[in-house]
């Protein structure tokens, strides 16, 4: 599913968190430029780490901000499935 230069923002991110908690059958998810941030992020972050189909993540050029980043580090541990994640270190909000 590719939903790039949307501007979902957190609220989107939050949604699509409850997406991914519940869905059995997307494995790939592109939120890149949706302006999210670290709330959103989160929420993804806590979504991955309970999903059991998603192998690809792209989430570059968002603001992400640190516990953003940091919880989606834990959950591209902790999931093996994930094998294609995206997120640009120089975004902003990572650096």
């Amino acid at each position: 599913l590719r939903v790039c230069d949307n501007d979902v923002g957190d609220d989107g991110a939050v949604a699509f968190a409850e997406l991914l908690r519940s869905d059995s059958c997307l494995r790939a998810l592109s939120l890149t430029n949706n302006n999210i941030g670290s709330r959103g992020a989160s929420a993804l972050g806590g979504a991955l780490q309970r999903n059991l189909t998603l192998q690809t993540l792209r989430l570059s050029q968002n603001f992400l901000g640190a516990e953003g980043g940091a919880a989606l580090c834990e959950a591209a541990a902790v999931n093996p499935l994930i094998q294609d994640f995206h997120v640009r270190l120089q975004d902003k909000g990572l650096d």
